[in-house]
């Protein structure tokens, strides 16, 4: 177990290295920008992790669950291999991005709310995952842009799937006739995607915000994602 001043030390390691992460991907990114951030010398970094995969393999872990403690079993923290890291991210990812509000109105049974309701679920469920998951999202996201392999796995096979389902579910609801016509449902599904993540997890990065707490966004994204979609009963 960790002395608390060795717990409070990793802990400003890992708060440290998630911005520089956030901001400059994993290939950018070094170790002794972590230092120089925490105005410490270039070593003190390796007395609690020995490489700069141990330090983003933690800082990923510490995002997956964003209000746990960090825990390690000792110092430093020994190197995973790349593999493993890019394991964590799969699992983590595809456990989070499975939406069950959106795959039970595509898959389960004949609809038991209204269209509005239905809808709104989807698009609360999404809001509420980005949003508390944005952290981790923004480092895997701008890491990806990097590592071909991630890159694959996050605009692949998480990011457009997820439009091609939204997409489906609209599709499939235009011809219940429970939303309006649109030109393209993959162009509309796109356009509702980017609205909660801009809402969900870009604003927190805006460098001049339009000052608005999580309630109003949430609020402000449902309202007029189901005025512009959901039909209104004749």
């Amino acid at each position: 177990m960790l002395s608390k001043q060795a717990s409070a030390r990793l802990q400003e390691f890992v708060a440290t290295a998630t911005e520089i992460f956030m901001n400059r991907g994993f290939r950018r990114t070094k170790m002794s920008d972590v230092t120089a951030a925490m105005g410490l010398s270039e070593g003190a970094i390796y007395r609690y992790f020995e490489s700069k995969q141990a330090l983003f393999d933690t800082v990923l872990r510490a995002a997956a669950a964003p209000d746990g403690p960090i825990e390690v079993e000792s110092l430093p923290v020994a190197t995973p291999s790349p593999l493993a890291t890019f394991e964590f991210i799969r699992e983590c990812v595809s456990e989070r991005a499975s939406f069950e509000t959106l795959d039970q109105a595509l898959h389960g049974a004949e609809p038991t709310l209204s269209p509005k309701e239905e809808l709104e679920g989807i698009v609360r469920e999404l809001f509420a995952t980005i949003s508390r998951f944005r952290v981790g999202v923004r480092i895997v996201e701008r890491s990806a842009l990097e590592l071909p392999v991630m890159q694959s796995f996050w605009f692949g096979e998480i990011r457009n799937k997820l439009i091609e389902r939204l997409a489906d579910y609209l599709r499939n609801r235009i011809d219940r006739g429970w939303i309006r016509p649109v030109p393209d449902p993959d162009a509309s599904a796109r356009l509702i995607l980017e609205t909660i993540v801009f809402f969900a997890r870009h604003r927190h990065r805006d460098p001049f915000p339009t000052p608005m707490d999580e309630e109003t966004a949430e609020a402000t994204v449902v309202d007029n994602v189901l005025h512009a979609y959901v039909l209104r009963p004749a």
